[in-house]
């Protein structure tokens, strides 16, 4: 019983109950937390953390190894998510005063207290395609309308982005997950809205290392529908997920990717604008002028949207809303032109 062996700290049991890390279900109090681990944890330890109010809150090992989050209980993606890799003979794990603690893992499986049972998967794939390696699954499922479902997503890390697309009917929204909006958050991939809210699209849970979490709604699981999820993780000198503030200048920010990209998808999380795609086939040279928007009929576009995409990263080169405008955040998707080492073991050539 992992919570029954720790001192401190208030409704322990929340992180140990099997749920997953998810929004309001956490321990928290403006103490600290210290979590005695019997038997001794050995493997690739996960902590889903973060802090109860303004500040960085510490989570530490019993080997002295400590990782922090500043990541605040009501904002979103609400926790952090702490690898320390993998460890040996720990024994505890001490969280400072005002922690918040939604989940800890061991080798890809939640720590949950006797009793408990464990979040398992409701819907089981009909199809799937699945590289551990490259960080992406295709998984095809059957929706059931039931209010709370889980679908195993054959990965081994948390992911970063998901498309989600219901092929037995027209009309329905592409929908979009992405983690640095959290899951309480949606994006549609065919249209130019910002990303809303919506409980009902993830249930307000964010996935796992090995589960997706479905509510409800007709684009991700009605009754008897057939549906088509497209699933990725960042894995390092391949592909990156993430967001970036904008600046309005046409010296825009610079966002490290770790590679040269050959493709970037990017979209104003805050606001109605569209969309937006640049690769380097179409544009060899910088700056990257040739825009497509995948939410609308609208053929390329060419010098109006201006981007670098640089030995590391990109940079945006104007102001326009789809890109750049000042106080937004804005989410990329972005995959290398040639991977920085090979999956499978060997060097990759330098270009």
């Amino acid at each position: 019983n992992w919570s029954g062996n720790a001192t401190g700290g208030q409704n322990v049991g929340r992180a140990f109950d099997g749920t997953g890390p998810r929004k309001d279900h956490y321990s928290h109090t403006s103490g600290s937390l210290t979590v005695n681990f019997s038997p001794a944890l050995s493997g690739r330890i996960i902590v889903y953390g973060g802090a109860g109010g303004a500040g960085a809150r510490t989570f530490t090992l019993s080997d002295g190894s400590s990782l922090s989050s500043g990541v605040v209980y009501d904002t979103a993606p609400y926790y952090s998510t702490l690898d320390f890799g993998v460890k040996s003979n720990i024994t505890s794990l001490t969280c400072s005063n005002g922690y918040t603690l939604y989940a800890i893992s061991l080798d890809g499986k939640l720590l949950v207290d006797s009793g408990s049972s464990a979040n398992v998967p409701s819907i089981a794939p009909s199809g799937c395609s699945v590289g551990t390696k490259q960080g992406f699954s295709i998984i095809k499922y059957t929706g059931t309308d039931n209010a709370s479902d889980i679908i195993p997503h054959g990965l081994t890390q948390e992911p970063d982005f998901a498309i989600f697309k219901n092929i037995s009917q027209s009309g329905d929204d592409w929908i979009v997950y992405h983690s640095s909006q959290g899951a309480t958050k949606r994006g549609k991939l065919n249209l130019p809205n910002s990303f809303d809210a919506q409980t009902s699209q993830f249930n307000d849970a964010g996935p796992t290392s090995s589960l997706f979490f479905i509510g409800t709604y007709d684009n991700i699981n009605k009754l008897n529908n057939n549906y088509i999820s497209y699933i990725w993780h960042d894995v390092p000198g391949l592909q990156k997920f993430g967001s970036y503030e904008g600046n309005a200048n046409p010296d825009g920010p610079f966002i490290e990717l770790g590679f040269r990209a050959a493709v970037i998808i990017a979209k104003n999380a805050d606001n109605a604008d569209d969309w937006v795609i640049v690769d380097t086939t179409r544009s060899s040279y910088n700056p990257q002028d040739e825009t497509l928007f995948p939410n609308s009929t609208t053929g390329e576009d060419t010098g109006t949207f201006y981007i670098d995409i640089l030995s590391n990263g990109f940079k945006p080169r104007h102001s326009s809303g789809k890109w750049n405008s000042s106080g937004h955040t804005f989410i990329y998707a972005a995959w290398a032109a040639a991977p920085s080492f090979n999956l499978f073991g060997a060097q990759s050539n330098a270009r």
